[in-house]
């Protein structure tokens, strides 16, 4: 076994390995089992051997939908699985990718909407999601908060 260092720009630890994959998949599992929030992020860390030699090791923290979202409950209750689409009349943008827009750097912001109101917000240059209700829970029982381009009715 060889002395290998992670170290996260917060925390700096020592662990045992055999060799630099063994190493590397050490890394993996102790930056995912971090605590970072139902939003989802790209986590790294350098590591570095016993020779000197160094790599960075990158790990996506996929978002905890079910608790981004304050809804979560009810639709549970009512069996509801959102459906995300992407209607130009609600969301905007170019025709040939509607909800799609520039982001900071190199990214893009990417937004969807589910017939029951929720909005979902990714971005593609840091794997974060946002699930937001900005016009509330639709229907709630009065057909006109049902925004023009929901078809359909969960039945009552």
């Amino acid at each position: 076994m060889e002395r290998w260092k992670i170290n996260d720009g917060n925390t700096q630890e020592t662990f045992d390995a055999e060799n630099e994959e063994q190493a590397r998949m050490w890394a993996e599992e102790w930056l995912a089992a971090g605590e970072y929030g139902p939003g989802g992020c790209t986590v790294d860390a350098a590591v570095s051997g016993p020779d000197g030699e160094r790599f960075r090791v990158v790990v996506e923290i996929e978002a905890d939908e079910e608790a981004l979202d304050e809804h979560h409950t009810n639709h549970k209750q009512n069996s509801h699985e959102h459906e995300y689409e992407s209607p130009y009349s609600v969301l905007g943008g170019c025709r040939e990718n509607p909800g799609v827009w520039g982001g900071s750097g190199a990214g893009v912001s990417i937004t969807e909407v589910c017939q029951c109101g929720a909005f979902r917000h990714t971005y593609s240059d840091s794997p974060r999601t946002e699930i937001a209700y900005p016009f509330g829970l639709w229907p709630k029982g009065e057909p006109d908060v049902t925004p023009e381009w929901f078809e359909g009715r969960p039945e009552e």
